[in-house]
């Protein structure tokens, strides 16, 4: 890129390794046979459907909009033991959402309670739980029902001191008999439930090792990231994630011909629309998605086509990226398109984004395909969506916990950076580390706000400041380091390492 080669570095910016850990997790990941369920995983009563007969997902992007979902509404440990009190006549006018249980404080302690086995305590939690969820998620109420589970397994304040709790010494054997008894006894019931994994495990009394402890950290986001570090990695499910935090803007109707097919559409209303599918029955076989309405979306067309691409994204660790099975434009029939989805895998799911003029496939996490433009630091220019810096900046290239691998950075009081770009919001990221300083950020002439970037371990591409909420249009960004440092600093470097642009 122009103008690198004529900056001059005062001296090479220290590079380090981040600190990598090894750690172990106690909760059940969400896979992407459910990529919908972010909070917790859902597990449905259907049984397996492999090479089921194709069927038909239908989005209208004519149907916007969204009606009250009372989501305020819910109970915790609210209902009789037996589910049936109290009585719909006290219950009903409340219009309840969300109810939450799992027997605790019912006699037996749980699974420890019964010797680390299914035995008669296990048993009266479980089914008190599956009585009160069969309850609720039926009509009148249609509600949601979390399973806790960490009062089967008996985690309240009274277990005792030795009590072994899940993957203790790195020995998970028990937690995975225990988890494949509840889920068993959870599909044998035929009900529809959430599973709220832990109860408050920042509290020692229900989580003895407390959060500190190896086997509750992850650090993973709970295996959506493979490695830790410089050698993480997104995988199949992390693109999933990434799939459905694309689904902004007015969400958009859809329905779907398979009750095991999941399907979530949005309209961004920023030039582009995105499509969320995936299958909770580990069906295989072909999918066809039609999107209508299309003759009402002039800002979605363009003429008698939209672009469409289709990028399928498997259950596979790591995942570079998802896989781009069409990338075209479609003729517009009647107001509508097909286009057919191939389900290679029982565990597939895929990301559909159409626009008028085309969505490039994403390459990597955070890049094109979703809600954000990403800008690397070492992107310089007068245009938008580019840095400048003034002559006490240097850049380091190489650094693998980086992104793109490059570091644009400032030990000079005074050094002065600015960011053009258009959008809504933006957050800036630096790096953290040991030998960090302070800087001041201004956005459009406005006060400036003082930034600490000093940290004792390192963190080489996290966000150090975000907007608020923008005006669209086109902002200016302004980077100062002051020169100053934390006490406990042992530099007065500044190192920027990108910037993420809301459209």
């Amino acid at each position: 890129m122009s103008g690198i080669a004529l900056r001059r570095p005062p001296r090479p910016s220290p590079a380090r390794s981040p600190r990598a850990g090894i750690s172990r997790h106690i909760l059940i990941g969400v896979g992407l046979a459910a990529p919908l369920g972010l909070a917790a995983a859902l597990v449905p009563a259907f049984p397996a459907a492999a090479n089921a007969p194709d069927t038909t997902v239908t989005v209208d992007v004519s149907q916007t909009g969204a009606a009250p979902t009372h989501v305020g509404s819910g109970f915790l440990y609210g209902l009789s033991q037996d589910g049936s009190g109290p009585a719909d006549s006290w219950l009903q006018p409340l219009a309840p959402t969300l109810f939450r249980g799992g027997g605790a404080g019912l006699p037996g302690e749980g699974w420890i309670g019964d010797g680390y086995t299914a035995g008669a305590g296990y048993r009266a939690r479980i089914e008190s739980a599956i009585d009160q969820a069969k309850r609720v998620t039926a009509a009148p109420y249609n509600a949601r029902y979390d399973l806790l589970v960490s009062d089967l397994y008996g985690a309240g304040s009274s277990q005792p001191a030795n009590t072994i709790e899940p993957c203790d010494n790195g020995d998970c054997s028990n937690w995975i008999v225990f988890i494949d008894q509840v889920v068993s006894d959870v599909k044998t019931a035929g009900v529809i439930i959430v599973y709220d994994i832990w109860n408050e495990p920042d509290g020692t009394s229900f989580w003895q090792r407390g959060v500190n402890s190896a086997q509750y950290l992850a650090g993973t986001l709970d295996d959506t990231v493979a490695g830790t570090g410089n050698l993480a990695a997104p995988t199949g499910q992390w693109w999933a994630y990434r799939a459905y935090g694309s689904l902004t803007g007015a969400l958009i109707s859809s329905t779907s011909g398979n009750s095991a097919i999941a399907v979530a559409a949005a309209d961004q209303s920023t030039g582009q629309a995105n499509v969320l599918i995936g299958n909770n029955s580990g069906q295989t076989g072909t999918t066809t998605v039609r999107v209508q309405g299309l003759g009402s979306t002039p800002w979605l067309t363009a003429g008698s086509t939209v672009h469409a691409t289709l990028m399928r994204i498997p259950d596979q660790t790591p995942l570079s990226q998802p896989i781009t099975m069409s990338d075209s434009d479609v003729t517009i029939d009647n107001g509508s398109i097909s286009l057919p989805v191939a389900f290679q895998a029982g565990t597939d799911a895929f990301w559909l984004v159409l626009s008028p003029h085309g969505v490039a496939p994403p390459t990597q996490p955070g890049g094109s395909g979703g809600t954000q433009i990403v800008v690397d630091g070492n992107e310089i220019g007068t245009a938008d969506d580019q840095f400048q810096y003034d002559a006490n900046w240097g850049v380091t290239g190489g650094l693998s916990d980086m992104y793109e691998g490059t570091a644009d950075w400032s030990h000079t009081a005074g050094a002065t950076a600015t960011f053009r770009f258009t959008g809504s919001q933006v957050a800036l990221h630096a790096v953290h580390d040991f030998d960090q300083g302070i800087m001041t950020v201004s956005l459009d002439g406005e006060a400036p706000q003082t930034i600490d970037n000093y940290a004792p371990v390192r963190d080489a591409a996290g966000v150090v400041w975000t907007s608020p909420a923008l005006a669209d249009g086109t902002h200016t960004l302004t980077i100062v380091n002051i020169g100053n440092r934390n006490s406990a600093s042992a530099g007065i470097n500044i190192a920027l390492d990108r910037a993420d642009v809301t459209p």
